[in-house]
């Protein structure tokens, strides 16, 4: 069995209070990018054994398997599971005030129903911030600005530091995918088909980055 880095190597921040009242939103947001890159770490670590959430630790023997660190996998897996429960609680949080912020809380609710989960739903986790012109963005009406609440099933609570993204956008080449946005205080659907049949490179011919 290979010698792997052990848990408390890596890079966690855990300096963050989800029991405070006083955070705006913009601190919610930060918090969320700590959250969201202790899991990056975690899942990057379990990686490293070959390992997902669901891998067999044991043999059809029942021993535990003797290729990989069955100790730091499960502690692994336990962290990810920690972080992932403040994840749901922060975007809760975050849903309550972008509710008071934004005054559509009757809109989002509705838009919540689309997969029953109203914390992963409605909360933005992507900003556009450039899109090009005669792209498959542009043509489809994706805006400059535009806040992204879900690109496909792909949402808060599940784009993994948007690689899901970028692997749901190959999956449906030349396939339209719907895009929920805040644009302003509306909501709005984008129905974008990524492409390289246009002049330019990529198949979105935009730009997001991460909230």
């Amino acid at each position: 069995m290979p010698r792997l880095s052990s848990l408390h190597q890596i890079e966690l921040d855990e300096n963050y209070d989800l029991n405070s009242k006083n955070h705006t939103l913009d601190d919610l947001i930060k918090i969320k990018k700590k959250i969201e890159q202790n899991l990056s770490n975690l899942f990057d670590h379990l990686e490293k054994f070959n390992c997902d959430m669901d891998s067999e630790l044991v043999t059809i023997d029942g021993f535990p398997r003797s290729d990989i660190d069955v100790v730091q996998v499960r502690l692994t897996r336990s962290k990810i599971i920690y972080f992932r429960n403040d994840l749901k609680t922060l975007l809760n949080m975050i849903e309550l005030c972008l509710q008071e912020k934004l005054s559509v809380t009757s809109r989002l609710t509705d838009l919540a129903v689309t997969d029953g989960n109203t914390e992963e739903s409605t909360v933005p986790f992507a900003i556009v911030t450039e899109v090009i012109e005669e792209s498959p963005s542009y043509k489809a009406g994706l805006n400059k600005n535009d806040k992204i609440i879900k690109i496909g099933s792909i949402n808060a609570g599940n784009h993994d530091n948007l690689k899901k993204v970028a692997e749901i956008v190959k999956k449906n080449e030349d396939k339209q995918i719907e895009l929920k946005v805040i644009r302003g205080n509306d909501l709005i659907n984008v129905y974008l088909t990524p492409t390289t049949n246009w002049d330019g490179n990529g198949l979105l011919g935009c730009r997001i980055n991460p909230l």
